[in-house]
C-alpha cells in the first residue's frame, strides 16, 4: 500500500508544527514497514520506557496548561469588559463595588479602574508565564519525538550526539535556560 502525502506548509506554521507533520509522515511509513516485521519480538529498554513516561507526562501537562490558559484568557476578557463598562458610566461620583476576597468594597470609579488595570496586568503576566511554560514543554516533546524516531531506526541512520538523521538540520536543540526548568 503506497500513500502519497503533500505538505502545503504555510508561513504561519512554526517549527514544531512542521516537525510534527514530518514525524507523522515518517511514523506512517515506519508503521507500514513495521507491520511486515510484527512477528519479531520488540525489546524496549528502561531508558525508552523513561522517555515514553516523560512524553506522556509532558503531553498531559500541556493539556492542563491549555485549559489553564483558556480560563485565564476568559478572566482577562471579563476584566476588560468591566473596565469598558466603568469607563462608559457617566457618574464620576458613583461608588463601584470591587470584589476582594469574600467581600465587596465600594471604591470610586477611578480607584476601581486602577485596581482592575492592576488585576489585568497580573492576569496577563500569569497567562504569559503559562504560555512560556507550554512552549518549553513543546520543545521537550519535539526532542523526544526525534529521539523516538532515532531509537526505532538503526543507529547507523541516526547521529547519537544530537539524534538527527543525516541531511536534516538540527532545530530541536534547546537553549540551556529552557532545559533547566523543564521537568
Amino acid at each position: 500500500m503506497h500513500t502519497n502525502f503533500s505538505l502545503n506548509i504555510l508561513p504561519s506554521f512554526n517549527l514544531i508544527s512542521v516537525l510534527i507533520i514530518a514525524l507523522k509522515l515518517m511514523f506512517t511509513k515506519m508503521a507500514a514497514t513495521m507491520k511486515k516485521t510484527a512477528a519479531e519480538d520488540v525489546n524496549i529498554t528502561f531508558e525508552d520506557q523513561q522517555k515514553i513516561k516523560k512524553f506522556a507526562q509532558n503531553t498531559s501537562r500541556i493539556t492542563e496548561l491549555k485549559e489553564e490558559i483558556e480560563v485565564k484568557k476568559k478572566q482577562l476578557q471579563n476584566l476588560e469588559d468591566v473596565c469598558e463598562d466603568i469607563m462608559l458610566a457617566d457618574d464620576n461620583f458613583l461608588m463601584t463595588p470591587y470584589h476582594i476576597g469574600d467581600v465587596f468594597i465600594n471604591h470610586s470609579q477611578e480607584e476601581t479602574q486602577e485596581m482592575l488595570e492592576e488585576a489585568k496586568k497580573n492576569l496577563q503576566e500569569e497567562t504569559d508565564a503559562l504560555e512560556s511554560r507550554m512552549e518549553s514543554i513543546q520543545w521537550v516533546l519535539a526532542d523526544l519525538k526525534v529521539q523516538f524516531s532515532c531509537s526505532v531506526m538503526s543507529d547507523s541512520f541516526c547521529n547519537p550526539m544530537n539524534h538527527s538523521r543525516p541531511g536534516l538540520p538540527v532545530h530541536h536543540q534547546l537553549p540551556e535556560s529552557i532545559q533547566t526548568h523543564v521537568h
